[in-house]
């Protein structure tokens, strides 16, 4: 409770004694009688602001705990659960995919080598500059997610693996576009694998995420 809260009960209290002592005429009467309303009031008025002022923080803070939970705070891309479940979500509003679409996985490699030289801070930098290649790439119609601590994830609705090679090349414009920052001592390098759903024989989500990941495991392999 706050200390003007405390005050003005105590002010209420105050007045309420005075108001049980004997008074001596009317007017004296009618004032102490006004008095005592106005206070009760106000008192009642501030409660009710105090009440709803703690409301709205807490509602406040639970929206802030929910954006945590749901959004990764480097990117501000959705994290893992929040991408499958954007994902799910649209394959169920739209009730299935009438067109083909792809699943896309995009790693940053040599992450491991950027902490190892530079540090973690510098490494999670690193992945911001790839979201952003990435999000340059990709239309507003795709959903975009952090799914593990050296990949992004992508769902392109109504694209196939014959635009993949138009997807992939402005992906590597937008990284080279990134490396010509001289103000970091290293390139970035990535490594993507696709899945294509057909909706002739459709794929469950978690078969085309493990699908990308194979063939993003293999082109890291021919970067090697």
């Amino acid at each position: 409770m706050s200390r003007f809260l405390t005050i003005l009960l105590a002010w209420t209290g105050f007045l309420t004694v005075f108001r049980v002592l004997p008074l001596s005429g009317s007017a004296a009467s009618w004032r102490l009688n006004a008095a005592f309303i106005l206070s009760w009031v106000s008192g009642l008025l501030v409660l009710w602001l105090w009440t709803r002022g703690r409301a709205g923080r807490a509602r406040k803070e639970q929206a802030g705990e929910k954006t945590i939970r749901t959004v990764d705070q480097t990117t501000g891309l959705p994290n893992r659960r929040a991408f499958q479940g954007m994902v799910e979500s649209y394959l169920e509003a739209s009730g299935g995919i009438p067109e083909k679409s792809l699943v896309l996985l995009v790693n940053l490699d040599d992450l491991d080598k950027i902490v190892e030289e530079y540090g973690e801070e510098e490494a999670e930098k690193a992945m911001v500059l790839v979201s952003r290649a990435l999000l340059d790439s990709m239309r507003a119609s795709d959903l975009l997610g952090r799914y593990d601590k050296d990949e992004l994830a992508a769902f392109l609705p109504k694209a196939s693996t014959v635009s993949w090679e138009i997807i992939a090349e402005r992906i590597r414009m937008n990284v080279a576009a990134q490396n010509r920052d001289v103000s970091k001592a290293y390139n970035l390098k990535v490594s993507t694998g696709i899945a294509e759903f057909d909706p002739v024989s459709p794929k469950s989500l978690d078969s085309l995420l493990r699908e990308a990941y194979d063939n993003m495991i293999r082109e890291m392999g021919a970067h090697q």
